[in-house]
């Protein structure tokens, strides 16, 4: 409520524009808060994924067999993307990489990363074992952002899960015979993550301004620093930003509007909006014991830096299902207050 109070008063006198994007978010928020079961919600969620996972190796084997892949984007929705989306749908026939229904195999990624989270620190083994599943497909997308944060998340379960070490290490070895196996058996796999790895690493010429790499992370912040002090703190106008980004140097041929969640943030609500914004993920864990919210926080903040994550449909689900989670340990919680205090009565 804090960050969402401050960023809608600093957009109206400060930066003179309604938030409109974030205020559909919120509002749908709410009622999604309010208004959704959690089991039911979890139950749909929960077919999507596998639809989608089943897609993806359908996809996969096509390729494989016949050298194209069979497009998961529907002609006659919307994308947020905008235009024709016949182009989009001859550009996934022949992509390197499947992504399912989404537009990109990174999007995938992101939908599947509050299933294993919350599968992973179930206490019913056969959850576990999906979240287990779902990590394999999940390396198998190749999306860079998404087995680093994969990464993270199974060595914080390693760290703070009371499951037993005997399990912990059958899911280690599980693991690490998977990469092993996809390292030497399929081909260009290890090389396509050496070359990504490579554009973080780059820092000759003009190279680094038009790697992919470099555009997610890093170039944003260039064009930020631009901005006047006051700016800095508080946001800026859309049309100060898209000038911005339009007139920098650091902006080469591709993703000429690129930023990452974190540079939204500092862009549109400035420093003090993005402390507001991390301060409200890192408490949504606060005072629950919830190793899952916890887990799901830290992978937001972690996506936020790489990805354009903030406001977008992949946070929500994150989001929607955090709060929820919270709303039933409050509960519980609460449940024990009253017990206990009828105990004394």
């Amino acid at each position: 409520m804090l960050f969402f109070v401050v960023a809608l008063l600093l957009s109206l006198v400060w930066a003179r524009s309604v938030p409109l994007r974030l205020l559909l978010f919120s509002v749908n928020l709410v009622f999604a808060c309010c208004f959704a079961e959690k089991e039911l919600l979890w139950k749909y969620y929960n077919i999507i994924v596998w639809v989608c996972v089943v897609f993806f190796l359908a996809q996969e084997v096509s390729f494989y067999i016949i050298g194209v892949r069979p497009s998961g984007i529907l002609s006659f929705l919307p994308t947020v993307y905008g235009g024709d989306n016949a182009g989009l749908i001859e550009e996934t026939v022949t992509s390197e990489r499947s992504s399912s229904f989404f537009l990109e195999p990174s999007y995938f990624a992101q939908f599947l990363i509050p299933y294993v989270v919350i599968n992973l620190f179930s206490t019913k083994k056969n959850e576990r074992k999906q979240a287990v599943i779902a990590s394999f497909i999940l390396v198998l997308i190749r999306s860079g952002v998404g087995i680093m944060v994969l990464g993270i998340i199974w060595l914080l379960w390693f760290l703070f899960s009371n499951i037993k070490a005997r399990t912990k290490i059958i899911s280690l070895v599980f693991i690490t015979m998977t990469l092993l196996v996809l390292t030497y058996t399929a081909s260009g796999f290890l090389d396509y993550f050496l070359s990504r790895s490579d554009e973080l690493l780059s820092f000759t010429g003009d190279e680094q301004y038009q790697s992919s790499g470099f555009i997610r992370i890093f170039r944003g912040y260039f064009a930020f620093a631009n901005t006047s002090f006051l700016n800095k703190l508080f946001g800026s106008p859309p049309e100060v930003v898209q000038a911005l980004l339009e007139g920098s140097i650091y902006f080469g041929k591709e993703s000429s509007n690129f930023i990452n969640g974190i540079q939204t943030l500092l862009f549109y609500h400035g420093i003090l909006g993005t402390i507001l914004y991390l301060r409200h993920l890192l408490l949504l864990p606060y005072k629950t014991g919830s190793k899952t919210l916890l887990i799901l926080s830290i992978s937001i903040i972690v996506l936020l830096f790489p990805e354009q994550f903030y406001l977008s449909s992949r946070l929500f689900v994150m989001i929607v299902f955090m709060y929820l989670i919270r709303k039933d340990i409050k509960n519980v919680f609460e449940k024990r207050r009253l017990i206990k205090n009828d105990i004394k009565v």
